[in-house]
């Protein structure tokens, strides 16, 4: 799956999390990862995450079924929480890659960029990133960057209810083996 996000014009925006979910016939899907790019040929990683792009520092998130919620937190190289910056007026390219095996003819694999359904249950709109991924509406996690760029610490996070071609119940793609 790709996809990409844009800041606009007015400031910068922050990445601290994404979800996916993938659903299967016929085929195990290992090693997911998000990756994340400056171009939109998807060969310039992203600078601030591991050398190569990865959202996570290794490839540990297990999928087991289509009900699993995999989750990508920005981490640097050396696993550290790091938020993925997005200047105002550029996009951001990410693609999610897992090694397929067990794939037959007609096979597929639906991968699928959740939405979060509510704004979370806090006390005001925003918080830090940390109680943002505490509630149960904590599909995506982004900053406006409301006072600058804002650390994962900062009550500057909010999650990913009415963001403009996200829809509640995610964005899907599906693809099919020969």
């Amino acid at each position: 799956m790709r996809f990409k996000v844009t800041a606009n014009s007015a400031g910068d925006v922050g990445i601290s999390k994404f979800s996916i979910t993938v659903a299967t016939t016929t085929a195990t899907v290992t090693g997911l990862n998000i990756f994340a790019y400056t171009d939109s040929s998807y060969s310039t990683p992203v600078s601030g995450l591991t050398a190569d792009g990865r959202m996570l520092s290794s490839n540990n998130t297990a999928w087991a079924s289509s009900s699993t919620q995999l989750e990508f937190y920005a981490q640097t190289s050396a696993a550290a929480s790091t938020t993925l910056q997005i200047p105002a007026g550029t996009t951001r390219y990410f693609e999610v890659v897992g090694s397929v095996s067990g794939a037959t003819s007609g096979a597929s694999i639906t991968t699928t960029l959740l939405g979060d359904a509510a704004y979370p249950s806090l006390s005001g709109f925003d918080s830090t990133a940390a109680l943002i991924d505490a509630d149960t509406n904590d599909d995506v996690i982004w900053s406006p960057n409301t006072t600058g760029q804002s650390a994962v610490t900062d009550a500057d996070w909010v999650n990913g209810f009415g963001l403009v071609g996200l829809p509640s119940g995610g964005n899907s793609v599906t693809r099919s083996a020969n």
